[in-house]
């Protein structure tokens, strides 16, 4: 498959590398949220690129890596940091839950909606996966990651897969596993995805699983999860790391900035 450009929307503002986004609606508006290691959240608004809010709390200062879902009607963020995974408002800090159960430092979090019901999945260097119940703030599995990659879990991604929840996990190789059986679906190698994967995030398209792949080459890979097949390859300018997508929008960190464009299938 060749890979095409795509020209986004360049959203600038940090002053040091973003290391997480993700995408939440606030005031029925779509936003990009992003968390950098200049201590910071922000948001965004997609209809004109404009940056609306900047935190820098100590919950914000704190986050590592972001997922967003709406808890009681508000947009929350989920971030990481040390040992636990945080759920807070996104508009104010307040409404804070920690969630424990890891028991070393965590390494990146993802939300999706399951069931009806918002659900975050974080890794750790404990090798393990948690999956956690957003609107009952408590855990609602555990499963260890040893056996299955034999290394540290850097990246994770939550899509639900002829409806069970299942885990898209990075280390050298991508596995999509059903996190209740622990049967794995799929598993991609450098070779099969074209470059070592940096970046995972994952959506719903038209009622099937997708995930996106950010590679070390500088391009971003869509796959659908339901055929086991790459759909689109997308060469960007530089390279990029963190990455969100939301069906219809992907954004990546690109140093400083976030790019975001449109995607359609």
């Amino acid at each position: 498959m060749d890979a095409r450009t795509v020209t986004g929307t360049v959203l600038t503002g940090h002053t040091d590398g973003v290391s997480g986004v993700a995408f939440v609606d606030l005031e029925e508006r779509p936003h990009a949220v992003s968390c950098s290691w200049d201590g910071s959240v922000r948001t965004w608004d997609l209809a004109d690129g404009a940056e609306r809010t900047v935190l820098t709390h100590d919950l914000a200062g704190a986050a590592k890596s972001i997922g967003c879902a709406v808890l009681d009607g508000r947009p929350h963020a989920v971030t990481n940091h040390a040992d636990e995974v945080w759920v807070w408002d996104l508009g104010n800090g307040d409404d804070c839950t920690l969630l424990s159960g890891h028991e070393d430092w965590t390494l990146d979090v993802a939300c999706a909606v399951l069931d009806g019901r918002p659900h975050a999945l974080s890794s750790s260097y404990d090798a393990t996966v948690r999956l956690w119940d957003l609107q009952e703030r408590g855990e609602r599995l555990c499963a260890s990651t040893a056996r299955r990659h034999g290394d540290d879990v850097l990246e994770v991604g939550l899509v639900e897969l002829d409806g069970r929840p299942h885990a898209v996990t990075n280390s050298w190789d991508v596995r999509v596993w059903d996190l209740h059986s622990g049967s794995e679906r799929i598993v991609l190698t450098p070779d099969d995805t074209g470059d070592s994967v940096i970046g995972v995030a994952c959506a719903q398209v038209n009622g099937r699983p997708h995930a996106v792949f950010v590679c070390e080459d500088g391009r971003v890979r869509v796959w659908d999860l339901e055929s086991n097949r790459r759909v689109d390859e997308i060469d960007l300018p530089g390279l990029s790391h963190p990455v969100a997508f939301d069906g219809s929008r992907i954004a990546v960190g690109m140093g400083e900035d976030i790019v975001v464009f449109d995607w359609h299938r």
